[in-house]
C-alpha cells in the first residue's frame, strides 16, 4: 500500500528532463510497464520530481539505439534509486 505523501499532489513526473536535473541513462528501451513500475518505486520511495523519458544513445564505435533515461531533481534520490537494485532487477 502506498504512503500517503503530500507532494503527490502536485505533478511530480514530468514529460521532459530540465537541464538542472541529474540524468542517468539505462542501456536499453525499457517498455511501458518497466517504466510504471519504476514510477511506482519512485512515488513511493522519493519525494522531488522526476521523468522517465524515451531517449537515444550515441556511441563513438557502437551504432546508435534506443534507450529510457531517468532524470532526478534531487541528486540523492537518483543515487537511492540506483543502489535500490531497481535498475539492475530484470523486470518482467
Amino acid at each position: 500500500m502506498m504512503k500517503v505523501n503530500p507532494n503527490n499532489f502536485d505533478k511530480r513526473q514530468l514529460q521532459h528532463i530540465p537541464p538542472y536535473f541529474t540524468k542517468f541513462q539505462l542501456d536499453r528501451d525499457c517498455v511501458d510497464h518497466e517504466k510504471k513500475t519504476m514510477a511506482t518505486w519512485i512515488y513511493e520511495n522519493c519525494s522531488g520530481r522526476f521523468a522517465i523519458i524515451d531517449d537515444v544513445k550515441f556511441g563513438n564505435s557502437k551504432p546508435t539505439k534506443r534507450a529510457t533515461s531517468i532524470g532526478f531533481e534531487e541528486e540523492s534520490e537518483l543515487t537511492l534509486f540506483i543502489l535500490s537494485g531497481s535498475v539492475q532487477k530484470k523486470m518482467s
